[in-house]
């Protein structure tokens, strides 16, 4: 799969076919328990399964990492969020403390880009 600024494309050796989401900025995607779950800047954050599509979160999200808990999504604030089918639960909110200490990105509010 290949996330673009204006939705998602599955890629097959001799073609790439749009699959999903017209207009979306998509930031990341991860497949996670049969599922797609979609990263997108300007929708927030998606789930894409065989039953069809479905809005998560609204807000900008911009990364997606698996981790023992589960999958985790990044949204501006910061904020990160356990995402479980199609719920997600506040892990952690770093609004006060980006403030506090001036962060600034060119691309929205504050937001955590990557993870290591």
């Amino acid at each position: 799969m290949i996330g673009t600024d204006n939705g998602i494309y599955e890629l097959s050796e001799k073609r790439l076919d749009k699959i999903c989401c017209d207009g979306m900025s998509i930031y990341d995607l991860k497949s996670y328990e049969n599922k797609l779950y979609i990263c997108s800047s300007n929708k927030g954050l998606a789930r894409l399964g065989s039953e069809g599509y479905s809005d998560i979160l609204k807000g900008s999200c911009w990364r997606l990492i698996t981790t023992d808990k589960g999958l985790v999504a990044s949204l501006d604030g910061p904020r990160l969020y356990l995402v479980a089918g199609d719920h997600a639960e506040l892990l952690a909110d770093y609004r006060d403390y980006a403030k506090k200490h001036g962060w600034w990105f060119p691309h929205g509010p504050s937001h955590i880009t990557d993870f290591a």
